[in-house]
């Protein structure tokens, strides 16, 4: 189809012209027409190339994870939570185990954050794009109950019950917003941050 051989192609040779099969005479003339037209028969290799070229891989598509999501080990992301000063992040590298600063040197004790983002590595070469928030239109959001100890992924409101102490245990309706739960005021607003310590709690579904 490109009218050379393929170890033209692979370098092997400057010859662009294929060899004849045994016993087939090259035409001389044909000859002196290909090697004095080198330039055009390079264009020609160049545009036949470029037309069955295979197309590039497709980027690897990466979103902001809620924090219910264990980030990739030893990859930066870049955390994000809302605050009262407006958004605020922070890259940090997960371990496996703990969060640490970058270049690995502290670790980031009580970082707060409600969604991470992966930092592709700059020089990888790795093509990435990075897609909208997966959403779950239309599906049912199944509530249990969940023992102290563990926190929901993201901000939301529950129901819990808190240990006052000599076994009391009362249930209350509130919010957990930036790693805390908090007291839910008549108005529906956030109140003031619940010291006590949760036995368990459920997230409650958001009202449509």
């Amino acid at each position: 189809m490109l009218n050379c051989s393929a170890d033209f192609l692979l370098g092997l040779t400057e010859d662009i012209r294929p060899a004849p099969a045994q016993g087939e005479p090259e035409d001389p003339v044909e000859t002196f027409e290909e090697e004095t037209a080198s330039a055009d028969s390079w264009d020609a290799i160049s545009e036949t190339l470029d037309q069955v070229a295979t197309p590039e891989e497709p980027a690897r598509r990466i979103r902001w994870e809620s924090r219910g999501m264990t980030p990739p080990t030893g990859k930066p992301i870049l955390t994000y939570q809302m605050t009262n000063n407006g958004p605020e992040y922070r890259p940090a590298v997960w371990d496996g185990s703990k969060f640490q600063s970058p270049d690995r040197r502290k670790e980031l004790t009580g970082l707060q954050y409600t969604h991470w983002l992966e930092v592709p590595l700059l020089g990888s070469g790795e093509n990435c794009e990075v897609a909208p928030p997966e959403q779950a239109e239309g599906q049912l959001m199944i509530c249990g109950w969940m023992p102290g100890g563990t926190f929901p992924a993201d901000d939301c409101e529950v129901v819990a019950d808190f240990d006052l102490g000599d076994g009391t245990v009362v249930r209350q309706n509130c919010f957990y917003v930036d790693g805390h739960f908090t007291f839910r005021v008549n108005s529906g607003d956030v109140g003031a941050r619940i010291d006590m310590e949760a036995v368990r709690w459920m997230r409650l579904p958001p009202v449509e």
